[in-house]
């Protein structure tokens, strides 16, 4: 058995891309997948859950996990690291804080933004979950989407 190296997921791309039953296992095994989660989305109805879900209203614990999740963040960090030094003018002492003002731009952005989708996906899932027949509509259209994507990818290249 060979090691796993950096250079394996190219090596495995390199195998993939020049063997033609490598690839075709790989696409339809990947459609099947797909047309498979659509055909168990169709079949397996979820159990009616109506009764109001218990979020703790001052558990603040929730928030800091959040914060320190994201500033511990791989991409977050290189983020800040290469991309914001790019906005820094003038004189170097005062490269700090510029950094600072513009952190706090991305996090006021970031908690406007995300506070707003979490306010809307809230309202989404109420409606969706009040609506007569709407969760029957989502499953339809969830099923019917992962079987079109298997059927899709199943088909042959047209180019």
């Amino acid at each position: 058995m060979y090691p796993l190296t950096d250079d394996t997921p190219d090596l495995l791309a390199a195998v993939v891309r020049s063997s033609y039953v490598a690839f075709r296992v790989i696409k339809y095994g990947g459609s099947l997948y797909l047309v498979h989660l659509g055909v168990r989305a169709l079949r397996d109805r979820p159990a009616a859950d109506d009764s109001p879900r218990q979020v703790a209203a001052g558990d603040a614990r929730i928030f800091w996990q959040s914060i320190v999740a994201s500033m511990t963040n791989p991409k977050t960090i290189l983020f800040f690291l290469s991309f914001l030094p790019q906005f820094v003018t003038g004189p170097i002492a005062d490269a700090s804080w510029q950094m600072l003002r513009l952190g706090a731009i991305y996090m006021l952005l970031t908690i406007i933004v995300y506070g707003a989708l979490g306010y809307f996906a809230g309202q989404a899932s109420r409606w969706l979950r009040e609506g007569r027949g709407r969760p029957d509509r989502v499953r339809w259209l969830t099923a019917g989407s992962f079987i079109g994507l298997g059927v899709w990818a199943a088909l042959p290249d047209r180019r």
